[in-house]
């Protein structure tokens, strides 16, 4: 599903029209994909756990932000950790098909296109209503 900018021709958290400079946010719905994602940060966790990997404190900070999100039902490809070779391979993956419908390779114009993955639309829509309320909250302080 197209969201954002590109869906509806403005940004509602920049407060910015849709441009040759925009990207094209996609959302993709997937539990079994989501699972397996969920399999590999709850192992991740237990090597954390266990002490078999170490976090420097920005290592730390960055995986706190991906799982902000990922408790959410969002994975976010571009939050993931990149300090163990699965990440850095499934972050790679991510982008490398994601650069190839991006720019001139793709049919909708000379855009990048970006995608997060949420377990199903029940959670993407909670995630949206909750950022529909901060913006109205922060309009209505206006």
């Amino acid at each position: 599903m197209i969201v954002g900018s590109s869906k509806f021709g403005f940004s509602p958290y920049k407060f910015t029209d849709f441009s040759l400079e925009s990207d094209i946010d996609v959302v993709i719905f997937n539990e079994k994909l989501f699972e397996h994602y969920f399999d590999l940060v709850s192992e991740y966790q237990y090597l954390i756990k266990s002490q078999r990997i170490m976090l420097n404190g920005q290592q730390y900070k960055q995986y706190l932000k991906f799982i902000k999100y990922f408790i959410r039902g969002w994975m976010r490809p571009d939050l993931l950790p990149q300090n163990t070779t699965d990440f850095k391979e499934i972050k790679q993956e991510w982008d490398d098909f994601f650069k190839s419908i991006s720019h001139s390779k793709s049919e909708v114009g000379n855009y990048i296109v970006k995608a997060g993955l949420f377990k199903n639309q029940k959670y993407a829509e909670k995630y949206y209503r909750s950022s529909i309320e901060e913006i109205t909250k922060k309009l209505k302080s206006i």
